[in-house]
């Protein structure tokens, strides 16, 4: 008996223990909760904004939209690459990269769209523009805008323009226009920093033969010289120049005409004045002797307009000029028998102008 007593007591001990331990593991949870305090939707906001800079999902609870443009500020067509950073209410910061989500939802370039937006005051800015474009604004001359968001609403509407870093284009030419290749340039900038341009080089983004076109960091002045000219040709008389480089469309600076060392040039027209085809000439050295003869659009006649010849001369010296062949229909000069009244006197680097030959009519019909 005694043995049966002394274990019900203890069993009675260990059930009081058990309730005790109980009722004060639930009074601490209770106290726990009421000293809690629910977490700001601010908090809320920007844990689940920097979830979304993560690339995680898409989860701000606002209802607000924000939608807007970039564009070429030259040919005003949307400008794929931008990326912008938005700032707003209770820190908010978010970056968006052109068709990057979850910053972006909109998937044609150069068009932006961010969702989820509390109401409230924000500012857009343009951070980095696309390549080989600058980021200031030419027309708003700021790279931020100012935007409000309402509830249940979208700002749409925004534009920003980007314009194309500077580029200048220029090309050698002959004196009736034909492109000529291995011209070589020297650029310089206000800070008198210098750069060489070889015709078709890897500064040189033309690579056709006698055209050359430039890209320019930055805006500002430049002079440009052609300081080397072809092989068998004379640089220009001017042959600098100082233009400004500016953003967005191309720039034209312009032909450089170089003369061949030595030249000549001559044409043939009828009595009314009018160009004619179907010609040929003997150009002759006078000392020492030799010809050239040059039949017209043919070379070595270098001007490709009908009745106009051009022709490269192997030295300075005088020299006479003899038409062969006639059009049907006409007969040479009666002067001379179709040869130059006087001679030619050809010298270094200017071209020389040999005269008009005009051929006259037939009277009647042979």
């Amino acid at each position: 008996m005694r043995s049966t007593s002394m274990f019900s007591s203890r069993s009675s001990v260990a059930r009081a223990l058990t309730i005790s331990v109980a009722t004060g593991l639930a009074a601490l949870s209770v106290d726990a909760c009421q000293n809690d305090s629910p977490l700001a939707p601010a908090s809320t906001l920007q844990s689940q904004q920097a979830s979304a800079e993560r690339g995680g999902a898409l989860v701000r609870p606002g209802s607000g939209i924000l939608t807007w443009t970039l564009k070429d500020g030259t040919l005003l067509v949307p400008l794929a690459g931008g990326t912008f950073q938005l700032t707003g209410p209770s820190n908010f910061s978010l970056t968006i990269n052109d068709n990057v989500t979850p910053g972006d939802q909109d998937p044609a370039g150069g068009s932006f769209k961010v969702m989820g937006l509390y109401p409230g005051a924000y500012t857009l800015c343009e951070t980095v523009p696309p390549p080989k474009f600058l980021l200031k604004d030419n027309i708003l001359a700021t790279t931020c805008m100012d935007v409000t968001i309402v509830n249940n609403s979208t700002n749409s509407g925004r534009q920003f323009f980007n314009y194309h870093i500077p580029r200048a284009a220029w090309s050698v030419v002959d004196p009736v226009g034909n492109p000529l290749g291995g011209s070589y340039f020297v650029l310089t900038d206000s800070l008198n920093v210098q750069t060489p341009v070889l015709d078709d080089s890897p500064q040189d983004l033309d690579k056709t033969f006698g055209y050359f076109l430039k890209e320019f960091a930055t805006p500002g002045q430049y002079m440009l010289c052609e300081t080397l000219p072809p092989s068998g040709y004379t640089l220009p008389v001017s042959n600098c120049r100082g233009m400004p480089a500016i953003p967005g469309a191309q720039q034209n600076w312009g032909k450089f005409v170089n003369a061949p060392n030595y030249s000549l040039y001559f044409n043939v027209t009828n009595t009314l004045g009018q160009p004619l085809s179907g010609t040929s000439f003997a150009v002759k050295r006078v000392s020492p002797q030799g010809d050239i003869l040059v039949s017209d659009n043919f070379a070595p006649d270098r001007d490709p307009a009908t009745g106009k010849y051009f022709v490269i001369v192997p030295a300075a010296g005088w020299y006479v000029i003899c038409q062969h062949d006639v059009p049907y229909g006409y007969d040479v000069p009666k002067a001379n028998g179709g040869c130059s009244p006087t001679v030619a006197t050809v010298k270094l680097g200017i071209p020389t102008n040999a005269g008009t030959w005009v051929d006259t009519p037939w009277p009647i019909a042979r």
